[in-house]
């Protein structure tokens, strides 16, 4: 199946698993995770530590943009989960504690909106980070009246995601 043949190619030590066909989009960000890599590698032993693991939930529909961010997390020491879907992720804050959130918007089924929505109405007290192409002024007020502490544009800048996660985490410990 694909999914054993790309967990076989990441497990002999590939970075990367696409199956044709494939958007150029894909590749630009993978390539750009590669050269970006070698610099969060070296700068990941001067990451802000405020004394524990935080855990970090992806919550993405799009498997490329997911691993990616997941990956580029891990290497700064971050703990990671990744869900595919909004209704994946209600599941995944019941179970788990996490420190953050990282969240799509437009997914099928539940949205981002969706899961922002639920994580008021349940008072689940956790900073929420939106990770859209949508960049439109009305979109983003309606996220950050929903409590959102940021908004990244895709295709997302992994530093500026570390450094925003770094700041949060800092704040948050009086550093």
């Amino acid at each position: 199946t694909y999914e054993m043949a790309r967990r076989g190619i990441l497990d002999l030590g590939a970075s990367f698993y696409l199956s044709k066909p494939f958007r150029l989009a894909d590749v630009v960000r993978i390539v750009s995770w590669g050269v970006e890599r070698t610099d969060v590698a070296a700068r990941a032993s001067t990451r802000f530590d405020p004394g524990s693991n935080e855990h970090i939930l992806i919550v993405d529909d799009d498997p490329v943009l997911s691993e990616s961010v997941s990956l580029g997390l891990r290497t700064f020491g971050y703990q990671t989960t990744e869900v595919a879907r909004g209704e994946a992720a209600f599941d995944a804050v019941r179970g788990t504690r996490f420190d953050a959130i990282l969240l799509d918007l437009m997914m099928p089924g539940v949205s981002g909106l969706d899961v922002m929505r639920w994580l008021q109405r349940e008072r689940r007290n956790v900073d929420v980070f939106v990770l859209s192409a949508l960049s439109d002024d009305l979109t983003a007020r309606q996220v950050m009246d929903l409590g959102a502490k940021g908004y990244f544009l895709k295709p997302c800048d992994i530093s500026l995601i570390t450094r925003t996660l770094e700041f949060l985490f800092a704040k948050r410990v009086g550093g």
